[in-house]
């Protein structure tokens, strides 16, 4: 009669582990969705805008698009970009960030100066197809964290060079 008691007293213990741990997997990953929907904010390279600005494919400008899809103010505060010729490391954009202020549902254009300084790539910038990827760190007025989201975009072969 007693081992019955403990055998009652340890499945009721498994079944309350078990929905415990049930309910903490609902809720991360209920709350990892909701920080996902929450985080929408958009980075894309607005087409035909790259444009070198010296014929030997050493710096250039793209406008970047960024549309906070987000209930929420949104601030980006930092951002990395690469440039990539045909996937391989060429340059970056160096110049230090402003922090960009978005307000729900706003869309904003921003100019990017890239630089390459892989020597090895530079002689192909007006044959390769080019690429970006990097990341941005953005926090929301209703958020108390930050979120880190990875970016990347096809820019294509360019071979413009400003006038």
């Amino acid at each position: 009669r007693r081992m019955r008691g403990f055998w009652l007293v340890i499945g009721v213990s498994v079944l309350l582990g078990l929905s415990g741990a049930w309910a903490i997997v609902e809720g991360v990953s209920q709350y990892n969705s909701t920080l996902r929907a929450y985080a929408s904010m958009e980075v894309r390279y607005v087409p035909d805008s790259f444009v070198w600005l010296d014929p030997t494919y050493g710096s250039g400008t793209a406008t970047i698009r960024f549309t906070n899809g987000s209930p929420s103010a949104a601030t980006v505060e930092a951002m990395q970009l690469f440039l990539r010729f045909d996937g391989e490391f060429a340059g970056s954009s160096y110049d230090a960030w402003e922090p960009l202020k978005l307000r729900p549902g706003e869309t904003k254009d921003v100019d990017l100066l890239f630089t390459v300084t892989s020597g090895s790539q530079q002689p192909r910038g007006g044959e390769a197809t080019l690429t970006i990827n990097g990341w941005v760190r953005v926090s929301y007025l209703d958020l108390d964290r930050t979120v880190t989201l990875n970016v990347g975009d096809r820019i294509g072969v360019v071979d413009r060079v400003r006038e």
